[in-house]
């Protein structure tokens, strides 16, 4: 019967280059910025 790990029980070892080389925004986001934010008037914490 294989073992069975528990989540809590892993402390994985990744170092912070490693986390921000798979790190990179949707292409979706590709042509956008905060100067061409637009709010959605229907949501006030947008503004």
């Amino acid at each position: 019967m294989p073992q069975i790990e528990q989540l809590p029980r892993r402390t994985p070892k990744v170092s912070v280059d490693e986390l921000l080389q798979g790190f990179h925004p949707s292409p979706r986001f590709g042509e956008v910025s905060f100067a061409s934010y637009r709010p959605d008037p229907a949501q006030p914490s947008q503004a």
